[in-house]
């Protein structure tokens, strides 16, 4: 009698996913921490997203806060659309699970990267925020990058970020139509980000999606 082995499938790695094709649009660091994206691509299903507050020093992550991960679930998150972590009305709010360590944001000011890992275990950045006011230089003692500051990837030196300088809450008020393109330029603009030590901001204000117009 012939026998199968029925194997579990492969990994889906990135799928194309790179710098910019995710942004944050909201942070919250009053607790309890919220933290929001928009996939300025499509991501498929099956994609692990990994959201960190370690430091980037430059060829690796620092391992003294933590990590959470979503997996995208079946039909994927579609351009245009506003997902998270913290806040029940936010979509995948209560979906990430613990990937290591804690994570907690500083309201002292602290840093976000959000990554996924290729085939090859390579890390893939997608997006960095700060509100420590900018980022450190890479290759410091790890030390140096204490609990709030972090290095950022190079892949990430001309899209997908976003600055902010010291402050508790932060959320992005520009246009929320136009190309990718139009959009990352626009969302790494601090100018275009409101930002309070007392308010916390909510997901609501915003509209429910994005329009990502094709180029």
């Amino acid at each position: 009698m012939t026998s199968f082995t029925i194997s579990s499938p492969p990994p889906v790695g990135c799928n194309g996913l790179g710098s910019g094709d995710v942004m944050v649009i909201l942070v919250n660091s009053d607790n309890p921490d919220v933290v929001a994206f928009v996939a300025l691509s499509d991501i498929s299903e099956g994609i692990d997203l990994y959201m960190t507050d370690n430091a980037w020093t430059g060829s690796t992550f620092r391992m003294n806060e933590g990590t959470k991960k979503l997996i995208v679930p079946s039909g994927g998150i579609p351009a245009g659309t506003i997902f998270g972590y913290g806040q029940t009305d936010l979509s995948y709010g209560n979906d990430w699970v613990n990937a290591g360590g804690s994570f907690a944001l500083s309201t002292s000011g602290d840093t976000v990267i959000l990554y996924c890992l290729s085939d090859t275990n390579d890390y893939v950045h997608l997006a960095a925020f700060s509100s420590t006011g900018g980022w450190e230089s890479p290759g410091l003692p790890e030390a140096d990058y204490r609990t709030s500051n972090s290095a950022l990837p190079s892949s990430l030196s001309s899209v997908g970020t976003t600055a902010l300088g010291h402050v508790d809450n932060s959320k992005y008020d520009g246009d929320t139509f136009g190309t990718k393109e139009e959009l990352q330029q626009a969302i790494g603009n601090s100018d275009y980000w409101s930002k309070s030590n007392s308010e916390r901001f909510s997901i609501s204000s915003f509209a429910s999606s994005f329009t990502v117009e094709p180029v």
